[in-house]
């Protein structure tokens, strides 16, 4: 089993560390230790003090930039002793049968080059009796199922809440809090949210009107003035959200993410068919007149992330609106594609405000850590801006687009980072 231990930087102008004494002889004959791609010289004693603690110089500690009380893990390699950065990731599914295997080795690989241990386990892998956690860390491009202790920090990235709901992930959940931080621990409530943000006058313009358990009278009333949407009241009804649009004497509705696309004269036979029970299960929203180019309606995918106790915007993009797209992973967009130059740099400060300051609004508001929360923004064909969505693990599939891929370096940096920022909380 891999031990996590704890760094302490003591003052000393010589490259030493002072390991304890049950992991002196694996690595006793080192003469050199590396972080990232940074390795210096150094000699190994040992110690019988606290056996979950790694001594390590000054001197050490300034030319690798280690940061005093972090948990690390380490290997032996060839001559020189590994440190890693332990990154606890809580998934659904043991990582060979996770669909985003691709982009836990993406984020996986930028964390090795930073000195970060990537370590990705699952409910299944939780050892109860002897409180230990078996998963995967990538070393050398390759995945390495390790034991160890259960770490101190851990981010949770459960897919949905069907999911999050299953009586093992909960048990799961459960026991690791007991003794670590879970941050982005639960999906947001949507009311919640709704809640939250109608109580602030700064933002509360943002949001469409709703109404709770529409009945078949209200949506044809509301569907006269202009479109609707349907969405699943509780967050974990499994319904689809559906669009409705009433042109001339026609209702056109269109369904997703299954794309179902339908038209009838009848609305009375359109919602018996589709959604009976809808008075119980959905509720009806203003649909947004989302701004289009060369007719296809797009919005704004802003992700923050908190760090050094502010929040910031992580990742900001453009993308064709889900109705609008003929496939379930809408193109991203160029924001040159979209407006003037200095339009542009105006619309993104814009909507830049409005994400990191929802963001301290969640946070203060709602139960949870959070550090790394999602926004989708709409632009009306009036130029106003409208919330759409909020989400506590926003989707990382967006790393998969070749326009993409080179923010993940920075979006998985900054997400680390903050554990070890941290850990000093953790003792």
């Amino acid at each position: 089993m891999r031990r996590i231990l704890q760094i302490k930087v003591y003052h000393n102008q010589k490259n030493r560390i002072i390991v304890p004494k049950n992991e002196y002889f694996l690595i006793k004959d080192i003469t050199s230790i590396q972080l990232g791609f940074n390795k210096v010289p150094c000699e190994v004693l040992s110690h019988k003090q606290n056996l979950n603690t790694i001594y390590v110089s000054s001197s050490i500690g300034k030319q690798l930039n280690i940061r005093d009380q972090a948990q690390i893990i380490i290997y032996p390699q060839d001559n020189s002793c590994i440190f890693y950065y332990l990154f606890g990731v809580f998934l659904h599914r043991e990582l060979n049968y996770s669909k985003y295997q691709n982009l836990y080795q993406m984020m996986a690989r930028i964390g090795e080059t930073l000195g970060f241990g990537v370590f990705l386990f699952s409910s299944k892998q939780i050892n109860y009796d002897s409180q230990t956690v078996n998963g995967y860390l990538l070393r050398q491009s390759e995945w390495d199922m390790i034991e160890i202790s259960v770490p101190s920090l851990i981010y949770n990235r459960i897919p949905n809440r069907v999911i999050e709901n299953h009586p093992q992930v909960i048990k799961a959940k459960n026991y690791l809090s007991a003794t670590s931080i879970i941050f982005n621990s639960d999906f947001l409530h949507k009311w919640q949210v709704y809640d939250q943000l109608k109580k602030s006058n700064e933002f509360n313009y943002l949001l469409p009107e709703v109404v709770l358990r529409p009945s078949l009278e209200t949506i044809d009333q509301s569907l006269a003035d202009h479109p609707i949407y349907l969405k699943p009241l509780h967050d974990i009804t499994k319904g689809a959200i559906y669009y409705l649009e009433k042109v001339d004497d026609l209702i056109f509705m269109t369904s997703y993410p299954n794309m179902i696309r339908r038209y009838s004269e009848d609305l009375k036979a359109l919602y018996y068919e589709y959604f009976p029970y809808v008075c119980d299960q959905y509720f009806l929203e203003d649909a947004i007149q989302h701004k289009e180019v060369n007719e296809r309606a797009f919005h704004f995918r802003i992700h923050t992330l908190k760090n050094n106790n502010d929040w910031n915007v992580g990742l900001y993009y453009a993308k064709e609106h889900p109705l609008s797209s003929n496939s379930n992973i809408p193109n991203i967009l160029s924001m040159n594609s979209l407006f003037e130059k200095n339009e542009a740099f105006l619309i993104a400060r814009k909507i830049s405000h409005i994400a990191t300051q929802l963001s301290h609004i969640i946070e203060n508001n709602i139960n949870g850590t959070y550090r790394e929360l999602g926004f989708d923004i709409a632009l009306d064909q009036e130029n106003r801006l409208w919330i759409e969505e909020v989400y506590s693990k926003p989707s990382w599939e967006v790393f998969n687009d070749p326009q993409m891929t080179t923010q993940a370096q920075e979006y998985f940096t900054q997400l680390m980072e903050w554990s070890i920022t941290v850990a000093k909380d953790l003792e």
